[in-house]
């Protein structure tokens, strides 16, 4: 079902942005909100913590996502497995 949704996701807010996002260097804060509320950022951090409760899996699944759907500039690999 994560997969399923984060995909729809992607393809209907991400990939029509992609290309600005590119050019203007960032992602705008509105974007990483809706991620929020879709449970796509820190998805595998403890909810106590502020993530998703996930596991691993789902890092691995926002990975491959972000992947087929060629989108390079939202960074939630960095944001939510690195830094969080």
């Amino acid at each position: 079902m994560f997969r399923a949704s984060l995909r729809v996701f992607l393809e209907t807010e991400a990939v029509p942005r992609e290309e600005a996002w590119r050019e203007q260097r960032f992602v705008e804060r509105e974007f990483w909100h809706k991620a929020g509320e879709l449970g796509a950022l820190c998805p595998s951090i403890p909810v106590e913590y502020g993530g998703s409760g996930g596991d691993f899996t789902f890092e691995a699944v926002m990975a491959e996502e972000l992947g087929y759907c060629g989108i390079t500039s939202f960074q939630q690999n960095i944001h939510g497995t690195i830094v969080a």
